[in-house]
């Protein structure tokens, strides 16, 4: 009796089949997912991460999680590498979601590139326009400057940072 063995899976292409699997078979274009403005998307990424835990640890799964965005019909978690599966194209959608509003809103960090979300903590450049993430700035004080343009001076503490809304 000759033993059969599973061909290796390629978890990133699994996860971009999901991807297009979500778009195709059912239906969730980047216009119906610009629609979920309430980070509705990580939260469903979220539920199907905590089931997959949650089916490893021998917990029952069948009712969607605390914190499910959806109808509780779209709650159908299949087993553990697919809700892995499941939350990873899922923080995938709310990644490309994101960036789609960075490139309608202009909303990108001047140093990373990477989008400004809401909440996210920043500081603005009133000298040259322009916004920068918290953790892109560091704790040098030099990179810091008062409302003109001039350095802050010696000794003061670093200013707070905003919160970014869009």
């Amino acid at each position: 009796m000759t033993s059969r063995t599973a061909p290796p899976r390629n978890p990133i292409a699994d996860v971009i089949g999901e991807r297009n699997r979500q778009i195709t078979k059912e239906g969730w274009t980047e216009d119906h997912d610009d629609q979920h403005t309430g980070r509705e998307l990580a939260a469903a990424a979220e539920g199907y991460l905590a089931s997959a835990i949650s089916r490893a640890d021998g917990e029952d799964v069948s009712a969607p999680p605390e914190g499910w965005p959806f109808a509780p019909e779209w709650w159908k978690p299949k087993g553990y590498y697919a809700d892995l599966k499941r939350a990873a194209a899922l923080i995938l959608a709310e990644m490309e979601r994101i960036d789609r509003l960075a490139e309608r809103e202009g909303c990108r960090c001047e140093a990373c590139n990477e989008p400004l979300y809401d909440g996210d903590p920043y500081f603005g450049d009133d000298v040259n326009g322009g916004a920068y993430h918290d953790h892109c700035l560091g704790d040098d004080i030099d990179a810091f400057t008062d409302g003109e343009g001039n350095p802050l001076p010696p000794g003061t503490p670093r200013p707070a940072p905003s919160r970014y809304t869009v």
